[in-house]
C-alpha cells in the first residue's frame, strides 16, 4: 500500500518537477551565455584602451595596418606607405601576429 502511494504521489508532482527542472537549466544557460558575452566584451575594451602609436593591429574586415594617431573614437591607420585609413575603435579586431596564417578550412574553394 505505501509503495502504490508514493507511485501515485511520484505520477503527480513528476511533470511538475520536470518542468521545474528544465526551466532552471535554461536559466542557468542564459545566465551563462550573459557572462561570456560581458566577459568577451570587457576584454575586447581593454584590448582596444591599450594600444598605443606603433601597434600592428588587424580590423575585423582584415585589413592589416600600423596605428599611427589615437583619436577620441578611433585610430588613423597605416596599411601601405603614405596611405592612412580612419577607423574606429569598434572596427579593431586585435593585434596582428606576425606568424599567423589562414587555414586552409577557413578559404573559399573555387
Amino acid at each position: 500500500m505505501y509503495v502504490a502511494s508514493a507511485a501515485a504521489t511520484a505520477s503527480k508532482g513528476g511533470i511538475g518537477g520536470s518542468y521545474l527542472i528544465f526551466l532552471l537549466l535554461i536559466v542557468a544557460m542564459i545566465v551563462w551565455m550573459f557572462t561570456q558575452q560581458s566577459r568577451q566584451q570587457r576584454q575586447k575594451r581593454q584590448m582596444q584602451s591599450s594600444l598605443n602609436v606603433g601597434d600592428r593591429v588587424v580590423t575585423v574586415g582584415g585589413i592589416v595596418g600600423t596605428i599611427r594617431a589615437v583619436e577620441d573614437r578611433g585610430f588613423q591607420l597605416e596599411v601601405a606607405d603614405g596611405v592612412i585609413l580612419s577607423v574606429t575603435k569598434s572596427a579593431v579586431g586585435g593585434r596582428y601576429q606576425e606568424g599567423s596564417t589562414v587555414s586552409s578550412a577557413s578559404t573559399p574553394s573555387s
